[in-house]
């Protein structure tokens, strides 16, 4: 079992840090243009999405997980919203370019190739149009041990620093606006803002609390993060596609 598979078999609906609460901060400080078409890249289980759509957005969702997918579709027909729901590579989107205005991204690139995968979320963005993408960040340098566990743990190869970040999304050729609300990242970040914002929707896996796996994943998932916080920060990387297709 990876990391990933804890989070579709828990149904985790905000992974990412700072959970539901830092989403929902971010959209109370951002504004769509009405009718904005969105793409969100790493839906997971569709939490955003949905909300997105709950608010009258045009809004396509892509996951590479058919189980999360899955989840992300019930979670729609309960909630009674519409989403196109695309299975995809965030490296090789499925989508012809010049079609969003905006692009999402909740703690998807650390985990996937960013120099093949920023490339394609400004190919798929309209001339104009927005990139906002919730990532975590080294605000220090890695100690070796620290940056092997979480390699191990999580299957990223490198946590990039905030200076880092903007290179990345410089060298894909966007217009680098900055990041958006930078903050330390809590040794309890796996449930900050759950309480504030609990799930009514989120849908665990019946044998999800016997299976002996989950267990030990998630508590190697607790004692890293209390372990390494002190080093991590997140923020919203803000990127913007200039005019040329």
């Amino acid at each position: 079992m990876d990391y990933q598979d804890l989070l579709a078999k828990q149904g985790v609906g905000s992974a990412h840090p700072g959970g539901f609460a830092a989403t929902i901060d971010f959209l109370k400080d951002v504004s769509f243009l009405p009718g904005s078409k969105i793409l969100e890249v790493g839906c997971g289980t569709g939490r955003t999405a949905c909300y997105l759509a709950g608010q009258g957005y045009d809004v396509t969702a892509l996951d590479i997980r058919p189980a999360m997918l899955r989840k992300a579709r019930f979670r729609a027909q309960r909630q009674r919203v519409f989403v196109r729901w695309v299975e995809g590579d965030a490296c090789d989107l499925p989508f012809p370019a010049n079609q969003f205005d905006i692009l999402l991204l909740e703690s998807v690139t650390v985990f996937v190739d960013a120099k093949r995968a920023l490339p394609e979320y400004r190919r798929v963005l309209r001339p104009g149009g927005r990139l906002y993408d919730r990532e975590m960040m080294a605000n220090k340098l890695l100690p070796r041990p620290v940056k092997r566990a979480i390699s191990e743990l999580y299957g990223v190869k490198q946590v990039p620093t905030q200076k880092e970040w903007l290179k990345l999304l410089v060298n894909a050729d966007f217009e680098t606006t900055g990041v958006w609300k930078p903050v330390a990242v809590p040794g309890d970040f796996v449930k900050a803002g759950s309480f504030d914002y609990p799930d009514p929707f989120q849908q665990v896996d019946e044998d999800v609390y016997r299976d002996p796996d989950v267990k030990k994943m998630f508590e190697r998932n607790l004692r890293l993060m209390s372990r390494c916080a002190k080093y991590l920060s997140y923020g919203v990387l803000l990127g913007r596609k200039n005019g040329r297709s």
